[in-house]
């Protein structure tokens, strides 16, 4: 039989792949594709999931595995009651919750000449994932640990993870209020300017130009201000004490 060779490196092959599985995902099956994101997402002696770019799609992958996603909620008509039992009773809950934060840490630097922009793309789907394990007393608990360790340990030479987890989500969200502020102050200067008719007597094109612009600047207005809250939002639950 001829086949078409697809090299297993590609992110976009395995996000394919699984989000096609998970369409008919039972309990059998949701223990054993958990088990292996759970292996893979931080494992880093096999080559290919050295790959940042790959190991993020897992993540968006373990995010479309999630019971939040299901719509459906009656049991009998969905897959949402396996869901539920397969990552409430996870055995390897805490090595999950740790890959999950490692991968947010570790794509910080991907080598992509656009990574830093391409970091928050990677890094949405992963808030309603730790939200969500936040609430299983077994995944918060294993975070917990994470946390308590980095505690003791926080004059080590290689800061521990959830340390540098921390760090990277309070930079985040100071960077993003910054650049949600900014796009904010550029729309209100440009929509004055059209609503005063500065715009009027401009060549179509140039008219054309701004118009874009403003459309882009509130495009990325939203952008910002959602992952801010995002990212605001983890802080908060992370730090409520529950």
């Amino acid at each position: 039989m001829t086949g078409i060779f697809c090299p297993i490196s590609s992110p976009h092959l395995i996000y394919i792949i699984f989000i096609y599985k998970i369409v008919t995902l039972n309990r059998v099956e949701g223990f054993v594709l958990t088990d292996w994101l759970a292996s893979f997402l931080c494992s880093l002696q096999y080559l290919r999931m050295k790959n940042p770019h790959l190991r993020a799609k897992l993540a968006e992958v373990l995010e479309a595995v999630m019971p939040h996603m299901e719509q459906v909620q009656n049991p009998m008509m969905s897959n949402m009651f396996h869901r539920e039992r397969v990552f409430a009773s996870f055995r390897q809950a805490y090595y999950l919750a740790e890959a999950l934060i490692k991968v947010f840490v570790d794509i910080e630097f991907t080598g992509d000449p656009h990574q830093f922009e391409q970091k928050f793309n990677y890094r949405r789907p992963m808030y309603p994932i730790l939200k969500y394990m936040w609430g299983y007393e077994n995944y918060r608990e294993s975070i917990k640990n994470l946390a308590d360790y980095a505690f003791d340990n926080l004059e080590a030479m290689n800061p521990p993870l959830f340390l540098r987890f921390l760090n990277l989500l309070i930079n985040d969200a100071i960077f993003l209020l910054d650049e949600a502020i900014q796009y904010l102050s550029k729309i209100k200067i440009q929509q004055i300017e059209k609503d005063r008719g500065d715009w009027n007597n401009l060549a179509s094109e140039t008219r054309r130009e701004k118009e874009g612009n403003l459309q882009m600047f509130g495009q990325l207005a939203r952008f910002h201000n959602i992952m801010s809250n995002e990212t605001i939002g983890t802080l908060a639950f992370l730090t409520s004490g529950q």
